[in-house]
């Protein structure tokens, strides 16, 4: 079947192509990139990035002037609880303010958007009876979503020039807007709604005074049937006069303010009372809740809102082109200055921008990607049809992924489209892949076959190569299906994401999987076409008429350039001119263009930065990467072998780059905790070791959060005031605010909003505040593209902006505000209900109680240090002044009035009521009908109104009704039908928000616990935002990613049937896993934001990328890391397999034959081996240049710096470390495969099994393994009778040789000056390339460059000086490190004995106190018996007293000595110690006494005229002390410096090549040499003239070697002096010591006396203590003399025989 598929389609290649040009041409239709078509198309829906917001619908009701609180139980509150019943709904959130109430029902996700407003519609209209009050109307909000406000705009007069001039009225630019700009842009196709904001609405104002009522004896009902009898349009009939037919109406509308005025209240005694008599009438503004104020100036604008499902891109598309036709209709003036001024519509946030910057970053980084894997192919393969045929992967598969996203419903934005940018590396690969086998096979037929000419055409050539592409393809087929397979399974989990991380990453998992499956279609059906033609059908017709070419090119070009040309070279040259030299310089130039073209478009060191080193950096990068991947495709063989026979060594390398990867992920603390918790079982801390700690600093896991923000380049301000506030005052705040912002140098234009627009999508209260900051762009280009910085010098990103704004706005009326973004806010808002990234909600019944309890959690959280105390604020809604009109209705029924009557004239009398509409053509205009302002402007006035009763009477308001203050709510909101309040906060940077919640959680059950918070019963809390979708996403994550590794191990399983094979190939995602880790943990590091590089200041500034946070963006890279980790693994075994298969198909006898001579084991095995390394380079090329084009694809990615790239780069990061990492695998497979199919061998014939080659190694650096430990053996203490003791000495030595940082830095010393002596060698050449301004005129033409290449030779014996100067130095500072050690030791030895004397002491006191209990025990049993023994038992206790003091102070002594001990080892000073009780040492007394016998007399002599120095006694070469040795090392140095600056004195040697490029004389055509290039050699002297600065130095080192000479001299006298100290003090301190031990004898004879006496009532008790204080003194001075001993010999030792120490080179 799948021959003669691919037979039909290789035979009819037309046919299959016509077919993917209809598919492309379909794709480039769909496009939603900005392409400008020449055709209609009908591109995928655009956005900035997917609508996160809930599945919801507003529902909101007005109810004009009625409170907060009415609105919460009549109306939110029923409601709510009504659509609860509703199928799918998940949530019901209210929201009570003044006079309307709006309602946001949130469905399940999987509830279809417009079902659900029907089935709303449905139950708005079913709505019972009297369940509402009357004038309470329920409505439908517009078909939008949250992210539904695109576009943002306001009205202002413009002179000729654009700027801005003004001109025009408030009440004018509203009424504009409403009637004539609103009803245009609401009809583009698209566009659910146009919300008005700002200005003043006009309306006709009846203001009734009250006393001239009162004097007519009018009521306000009747101004009220006056007015609703004062307007009526009718219809009368036709008439027909003289043949014409007239329309009869009756015109009653009102049109004018006179037309109010004439209008009769009254007749009285037939005189017409009209309303002017009794009312002023005006045409004035409305109550407004809505302001919109422009850098300080309140201004009027609009909100265009898109429908649910539209494209936003074509929508404000639409949109601007209905403003440019509506500009020219809008109304001009002349202004008083003579400046005209015309209305213009002015966008101020315009979505757009936001789209085409993310939509451009992506797109150029698509571009990008297809030009470095074009330059990356042609660099490795260097075969153009080829590069051609990979190329050609990547635009076709990207076409065809818009056909399925356009099919498919997936709209296009940043997160989609990165779909495809991480999955372009895959893409190339299978082309790669495909192509490589294909050219692989026709090359090896073209070596074996070796057709003639005439066999490279016609059929029989065009059949075989139709065989040959079909079965190169059947090879690879399955690899490849397999490697995309593993690749698409491995987005499973983000195919089962739900809530927002769902929505925002599942169009990026359905993008990469429809690319991956469109690059199967290109690969498995277009390559092989392409490739049948370009290397079958046009490769037959060219070999045929090559004969013909040939001849065309010699006759016609090149025989004629021969006669015209005597030049031999240029005649031989072209006489060698063959196709292959065509090919190649056809591909340097297409390398050179694609280089170029990435080099002005890419721009990775930005573009501030020359064309000139942006192209070296590129180039640069791509010759060392490319270099890289060759030399490991070149040295593979040998490495894969020495892996096969090193394979435990080599697998420590995927090891323990795992356990690198786990301590960057989780932390050291984390992955440290088993170890942790065994050492504390056993009574051991080493948590709070110096290197635990150092660990736990350097490694602390990587921070996590849910998603980055994307950078809109706009702020949105959002703080509040009092609820207290009035409208007038908030504009003043407003304005304050506008203008302080504006001031800001790098804000572009500030726009404000206080209060509500017109529509139910913003619910807002006039004390809420939205500013809409756009801020510049760091640096803007002129024409010349030449670029200025336009932000200040202290402003480095948008943060410093941020902190601008907030220091510039502070004001004691306002709260302060979080970081946040119009997009940013909208989704938060919606999805959590606060505008802030995280708060506290407080649920309750009370309103007051919880207000009460939001203001202590905000003392609380303003006073943690992980909080910022600027962004705390508790909602104030609840302190809102009301004056309540509370009706008494007993006083009421006395005049026969009804509460209902009472408050219609309130209403009237106060508010004010509609009691018409005047329309003059568009617009419209309300008729209110109230009271003069001046009745009721403040309580009192109110207080004294008068009521009209039935009766006729006037009461005054305050006889019928209380009139009080108090503090009510401002706004009521709700959740599930409960009130809640929120307390908002963000947290400071670097902290995160899981651990702060946590923090904060326990730090409020605390305050509660303490009493500082105070709980009402029913209070609940709960923490509410972003931190919820992390944790969601987390949780589903733990268990989706270990179940998709689970399907990727099965279909390898699949493929292979066998689940060893699977498992090797399945390592690669553990390797590539720890390698995405490392990278993050890289960019996390101090190396990464420190380091300078190419004139950056940090790798940080030049990638343009901070510490990256552990996000779902993060892990979305891991998961597509995930599946083409094994591609390479995939590829590699399944010819492996292949090839091992046929191996033994070919030694089918191959275990008969071992088994017959098993000797054979061990060549065997090495056929193995070398079966494999065969296998595995046939396959290394296309698998590295897979994994090269996948690196270099991501870079674009990784060094985008648009917008958008937030997103992207975090998802890049990891699959790039990986894949940098994965070439491992390309060993660990092979080598896995090797070492099972050894282990069959081998596990047979264990006998014959070959030996482990061992090699010697080098000892490892000083800090894990050091040699000088062997010198410890003679080293310390060696007690006779106690091993363990000097072995715990020991043990403590090697501790602090190996720990102690003095020790540690000695040791680096000499790595250093090994360092600086491998650098001695001949100095590198030099380059110098120079372009001159101007050229430089010369006989033989005009010099424009030159190219220098100069090397200089050493003076003879100058390198040979040079590296035995070093070497001397390096022996000194050997030398002075063993000194160091020597001189540590010492002082360890010091503390060491005098911890064996207090602990000696304490022995003696506790022996004594023994004998002393022993006659206590005694003489108390002489008490009992009737001897009076009470005294002498009193001086007994007495003596213990004093012995106990003794023994105490001789305890904190030892603890002393300890802590001195432990501090010489670098351990913590309470760390125990294992006391010793004995010192004795290896050195025998009369060893150590000969020895300094033996160094009595010494001769030392020097000549010290600094040139020259006799050699030291022998004698002295018979000390080893590391002093001397050291201070002879400087000397021998300095000798050498000395030889060294006397080479100084001659002339040194260079030579050198110059290139000159010369340009041709025009006037002297013709000449010889004219404008011939000049190659110039030279050799050049450098003549020592400054011979008196080089005798100064000279002298000077002469000086150096004598001042060293002398202190080798001082320290020999030094050395021998205190060896004759050391000599005499040993004989002093044994004389001592044997009298102290003949006394203490004596003592003992003498208490032992004394004791017999007092057991027999004869001693004296004093005596016996006065004998036992004298030996406790001897011993005491015996214990002393033994220390001193002790160091005695120990000194000597270390200058007799110190460490022997072995330095490895």
């Amino acid at each position: 079947m799948f021959n003669r598929y691919y037979r039909f389609t290789l035979e009819q290649p037309l046919l299959s192509l016509g077919i993917f040009l209809l598919l492309l041409f379909w794709g480039i239709s769909v496009a939603p990139f900005n392409w400008n078509l020449s055709f209609e198309s009908d591109s995928i829906p655009v956005d900035a990035i997917p609508d996160l917001g809930e599945n919801q619908q507003i529902v909101y009701t007005e109810w004009q002037g009625q409170s907060p609180e009415d609105i919460e139980d009549q109306i939110t509150y029923p409601l709510s609880n009504y659509f609860l019943t509703l199928p799918g709904v998940k949530d019901v959130r209210g929201l009570s303010i003044t006079g309307r109430s709006t309602l946001y029902i949130i469905f399940d996700e999987d509830v279809d958007f417009y079902w659900s407003r029907s089935r709303i519609i449905e139950k708005i209209n079913s709505l019972p009876s009297g369940f509402l009050p009357e004038n309470a109307k329920p409505a439908l909000g517009p078909d939008a979503t949250s992210l539904g406000q695109i576009f943002w705009y306001y009205l202002e007069g413009l002179d000729d020039s654009g700027e801005e001039v003004g001109g025009w009225d408030l009440d004018e630019r509203r009424t504009l807007q409403d009637y004539y700009i609103k009803p245009s842009l609401s009809s583009v196709p698209g566009v659910s709604e146009v919300a008005s904001i700002g200005g003043f609405v006009a309306e006709f104002q009846v203001d009734v005074h009250p006393t001239l009522l009162e004097q007519y004896q009018l009521s306000t009902k009747d101004v009220l049937n006056a007015l609703n009898k004062a307007q009526a349009e009718g219809g009368l009939r036709t008439l027909e006069y003289n043949q014409v037919e007239y329309l009869l109406r009756g015109n009653g509308s009102i049109e004018d303010l006179n037309d109010l005025e004439w209008i009769p209240v009254r007749v009285v005694e037939e005189t017409p009372l009209y309303l002017k008599d009794i009312a002023n009438i005006t045409y004035g503004p409305a109550e407004r809740r809505g302001v919109l104020d422009v850098s300080g100036k309140e201004s009027v604008g609009g909100v265009v809102v898109a429908q649910y499902g539209a494209n936003p891109k074509k929508v404000i598309e639409a949109i601007k082109q209905k403003i440019d036709e509506l500009s020219p209709s809008l109304p001009k003036r002349v202004l008083v200055t003579g400046e005209a001024s015309q209305l213009k519509i002015i966008p101020f946030y315009d979505r757009l921008d936001l789209i085409e910057d993310t939509i451009l970053t992506l797109e150029s980084a698509l571009w990008l990607q297809i030009l470095i894997t074009i330059a990356i192919v042609l660099l490795i393969l260097r075969r153009l049809r080829i590069a051609l045929l990979i190329s050609l992967m990547l635009p076709v598969s990207v076409l065809l992924t818009f056909i399925a996203m356009k099919l498919g419903g997936i709209d296009a934005n940043i997160v989609a489209l990165s779909g495809i940018a991480i999955a372009i590396g895959t893409v190339v690969d299978m082309g790669v892949i495909l192509t490589d086998t294909i050219i692989q096979r026709i090359d090896q037929e073209d070596n074996d076959a070796q057709e003639s000419p005439e066999h490279s055409s016609g059929l029989h050539f065009l059949e075989k190569r139709l065989q040959l592409v079909i079965s190169a393809t059947k090879e690879v087929a399955g690899a490849i299906i397999t490697a995309i397979t593993t690749t698409i399974v491995s987005f499973l989990p983000v195919f089962l994401m739900i809530n927002a991380e769902g929505k925002l990453f599942q169009p990026l998992a359905y993008t990469k999987t429809f690319v991956l499956a469109a690059s199967i279609l290109v690969a498995l059906f277009l390559l092989p076409v392409l490739a049948y033609l370009l290397f079958g059908q046009l490769e037959s017709q060219f070999n045929a008429q090559k004969n013909n070419i040939n001849s065309f090119f010699y006759r016609y070009i090149v025989n004629p350039i021969q006669q015209i040309t005597t030049d031999r070279r240029l005649t031989k040259l072209i006489n060698e001119l063959n196709y292959k030299h065509f090919h190649d310089t056809s591909l340097i130039l297409i390398i050179l263009l694609v280089l170029g073209y990435l080099t002005r478009s890419w721009l990775p060191l930005g573009p501030e930065v020359s064309v000139l080193l942006q192209w070296i950096f590129i180039s640069g990068l791509l010759l060392v990467l490319i270099g890289s991947v060759l030399k490991i495709i070149t040295y593979y063989p040998t490495w894969l072998a020495w892996s096969f026979s090193n394979k435990k060594t080599f697998m420590c390398l995927p090891i323990g780059l795992l356990l690198f990867g786990l301590f960057i992920w989780l932390g050291f603390a984390k992955i440290s905790v088993i170890p942790t918790s065994l050492a504390q079982a056993i009574g051991i801390d080493i948590s709070k070791t110096d290197w635990w700690s150092t660990l736990d600093q350097e490694y602390p896991g990587l921070a996590t959060e849910f998603m980055p923000s994307l950078d809109e380049g706009v702020f949105l301000f959002m703080p509040t005031t009092t609820p207290s506030a009035g409208v007038e005052q908030n504009v003043a705040l407003l304005q304050f605010l506008d203008r302080a912002v504006a001031d800001i140098p790098e804000v572009e234009k500030v726009v404000g909003k206080l209060g509500r627009v017109e529509s139910a999508l913003d619910p807002a209260p006039i004390s809420m505040f939205e500013n809409i900051i756009t801020y510049k762009s760091e640096y803007s280009y002129d024409i010349s593209g030449n670029r200025t910085r336009q932000w200040r010098e202290h402003i480095k990103s948008p943060d410093d902006i941020w902190n601008e704004i907030v220091r510039q706005t502070q004001h004691p009326a306002l709260t302060s505000a979080p970081m946040l973004q119009p997009i940013e806010t909208r989704l938060l808002m919606l999805q959590t209900g606060l505008r802030a990234p995280v708060g506290i909600r407080i649920q309750g019944e009370d309103i007051a109680e919880i207000q009460e309890v939001g203001r202590q959690l905000e003392k609380v959280l303003t006073n943690l240090s992980y909080v910022n105390s600027a962004t705390v604020f508790a909602e104030r809604n609840a302190s809102k002044p009301y004056i309540d009109i509370e009706w008494n209705r007993e006083k009421l029924a006395r005049y026969e009035m009804s509460v209902s009557e009472a408050q219609s004239w309130a209403q009237i009398a106060l508010a004010g009521k509609e009691t018409g509409t005047v329309i003059l053509g568009r617009e419209r205009f309300n008729i209110r009908l109230r009271f003069a302002k001046d009745v009721r402007q403040s309580p009192e006035s109110i207080k004294n109104l008068r009521l009209d009763t039935p009766q006729g009477a006037r009461v005054p308001l305050h006889e019928l009704a209380k009139v009080e203050f108090r503090l009510g709510p401002q706004a009521i909101k709700s959740e599930q039908s409960f009130k809640v309040s929120y307390v908002s906060f963000d947290v400071i940077k670097g902290v995160e928000y899981v651990d702060a919640i946590s923090k904060i959680d326990d730090e409020i059950n605390q305050q509660i616990a303490l009493g500082t918070i105070t709980m009402p019963d029913g209070i609940q809390l709960s923490f509410k935002g972003n931190f919820e979708n992390q944790l969601r996403a987390e949780k589903r994550l733990k268990v989706l990613v270990p179940l998709t590794l689970v399907f990727i191990f099965l279909i390898l399983y699949i493929q292979f049937k066998s689940a060893a094979i699977s498992l090797m190939i399945f390592s690669g995602v553990f390797v590539a896993w720890a390698g995405g880790f490392i990278l993050l943990g890289f960019f996390a590091s101090d190396f990464f934001s420190s380091v300078s590089f190419f004139g950056f200041n940090s790798l940080q500034e030049l990638f343009g990328i901070e510490a990256v946070a552990l996000s779902i963006a993060v892990w979305v890279g891991f998961l597509a890391l995930f599946g083409i980790a094994t591609d390479g693994g995939v590829v590699m075994a399944t010819y492996l397999q292949q090839r091992f298969k046929e191996f033994h198909q070919e030694n089918k006898n191959e275990w008969e034959q071992i088994a017959n001579k098993p000797e054979l084991v061990a060549t065997h095995i090495q056929n193995l081996r070398n079966v494999g390394v065969e296998a595995a380079n046939k396959r290394i090329r296309p698998t590295m240049l897979t994994t090269a084009t996948t690196i270099f694809a991501l870079l674009p990615l990784f060094s985008s710096m648009g917008k958008g790239s937030e997103i992207m780069v975090p998802m890049a990061i990891p699959t790039l470390g990986g894949m940098f990492v994965q070439i491992i695998t390309l060993f660990v497979v092979p080598l896995l495969f090797i070492w099972r199919e050894e282990r069959r061998v081998t596990s047979l014939f264990k006998d014959y099994a070959p030996a482990q080659k061992t090699s010697q190694r080098k000892t490892p650096p000083p800090a894990l393994f050091i040699v000088c430990m062997l010198g410890l053996v003679g080293v310390g203490i060696t007690p006779e009778s106690s091993l363990q003791a000097q072995n715990t000495l020991n043990t403590y030595k090697r501790e602090a040789l190996s720990s102690h940082p003095n020790l540690l830095s000695k040791w680096n010393e000499i790595a250093s000056s090994e360092f600086q002596a491998r650098s001695i060698g001949i100095m590198d050449p030099t380059v110098s390339i120079g372009v001159f301004a101007a050229p430089i005129e010369t006989a033989l033409g005009a010099q424009t460059a030159r190219i220098s290449i100069n090397q200089s030779i050493p003076l003879p014996n100058s390198l040979k000086l040079q590296r035995l100067t070093f070497e001397a130095l390096i022996e000194a500072r050997e030398f002075g490190y063993l000194e160091e050690v020597e001189r540590h030791f010492l002082e360890m030895d010091k503390e060491w004995a005098s911890i064996y004397t207090e602990t000696m002491r304490i022995k003696f006191l506790d022996l004594q106190l023994d004998v002393l209990n022993e006659l206590t025990q005694l003489l108390t049993t002489f008490n009992s018996e009737g001897y009076s023994t009470n005294r002498k038992i009193l001086e007994i206790e007495l003596q213990e007293k004093t012995l106990d003091q003794q023994r105490e102070e001789a305890f904190l002594v030892r603890s002393q000595h300890v802590w001195n001990f432990n501090r010489l080892r670098n351990a913590p000073i309470t760390d125990s110690l294992i006391y010793p009780d004995r010192l004795e040492t290896t050195v025998d007394l009369g060893d150590v006494v000969d020895g300094f016998e033996s160094q009595a007399e010494w001769t030392y002599s020097t000549n010290h005229n600094g040139t020259s120095m006799d050699d030291v006694s022998s004698a002295i070469h018979q000390l080893n002390s590391p002093g001397i040795q050291r201070l002879q090392a400087i000397v021998e140095s300095k000798k050498m410096e000395l030889y060294l600056t006397e080479l100084s004195r001659y002339p040194s040697l260079g030579v050198g090549l110059d290139y000159i490029s010369i340009a041709e004389k025009p006037d002297q055509v013709g000449i010889q040499n004219n404008g011939k290039d000049a190659v110039l050699a030279k050799v050049s002297f450098s003549l020592p003239i400054a011979q008196k600065r080089k005798r100064a130095a000279i002298q000077s080192k002469a000086s150096e070697l004598s001042v060293s000479d002398y202190r080798l001299h001082a320290h020999l006298i030094e050395v021998k002096t205190a060896l004759e100290q050391w000599n005499t003090s040993l004989e002093i301190n044994e004389i001592q010591q044997t009298k102290i031990a003949d006394q203490i004898a004596i003592i003992d004879e003498l208490l032992s006396l004394e004791q017999q006496a007092i057991e027999a009532e004869q001693g004296d008790l004093s005596r016996y203590f006065e004998y036992l204080n004298r030996k406790l003194r001897l011993k005491t001075e015996l214990l002393q003399h033994q220390e001193n001993e002790f160091l005695t010999k120990m000194m000597g030792k270390s200058v007799l025989s110190p460490l022997s120490i072995e330095f490895i080179k």
